[in-house]
């Protein structure tokens, strides 16, 4: 085996990479549907203008495997912060009231308990 043989065996070997998440073109949007036991259905909508997007820094840490045209993604270096993108609520615990919080979502629903009232 040559020196470049080497060379190419080492350039093929698998190598751990760090990913770098830049803020500025990492946009991450939530959505969703919840779907009842009474076979209602119903979307998240945003808590208001933007609450369902943030974005996202920190590091991505992965093993990349050229040879096998695959890449593995690891716990180990991997550090993801999603930015605030106001205040939502509930506060925690679900009390009421509003925090900063990375995503602001609702369920828009009404709940019909079947009870009806007779006034006479």
């Amino acid at each position: 085996m040559d020196k470049q043989d080497v060379s190419r065996q080492q350039a093929l070997a698998p190598q751990a990479i760090m990913f770098t998440i830049e803020p500025a073109s990492s946009k991450v949007s939530l959505s969703g549907t919840l779907t009842t036991s009474l076979g209602s259905s119903h979307n998240v909508v945003e808590q208001g203008v933007g609450s369902l997007t943030t974005s996202f820094s920190g590091t991505i840490g992965t093993l990349v495997d050229f040879a096998a045209a695959s890449i593995v993604f690891r716990e180990a270096g991997t550090s993801l912060d999603a930015a605030v993108s106001g205040s939502w609520s509930p506060l925690p615990g679900g009390l009421a009231g509003t925090t900063p919080a990375d995503y602001g979502g609702k369920f828009d629903a009404v709940i019909d308990t079947g009870l009806s009232r007779s006034t006479t």
